[in-house]
């Protein structure tokens, strides 16, 4: 997608739960841990959120883009 948006990195906002996303989230512009992912996940993340159960990634939307 980012290539075909001309997008990079720095351009990307990536959420993960798990140690499988450790990459994406090093990788993106800013990485988001879902509260529930493994302590190790958390500590690479740029920002930490609620849990899906908790709207979590809803929460980084409305605080990054719609306030």
């Amino acid at each position: 997608m980012c290539e075909k948006y001309q997008l990079t990195a720095k351009n990307v906002l990536a959420f993960g739960n798990e140690n499988n996303d450790v990459a994406m989230l090093q990788w993106a512009g800013v990485g988001v841990a879902m509260w529930n992912a493994p302590a190790d996940v958390k500590t690479i993340a740029d920002l930490v959120t609620y849990d899906n159960d908790h709207d979590g990634i809803a929460n980084v939307i409305e605080q990054m883009f719609l306030s």
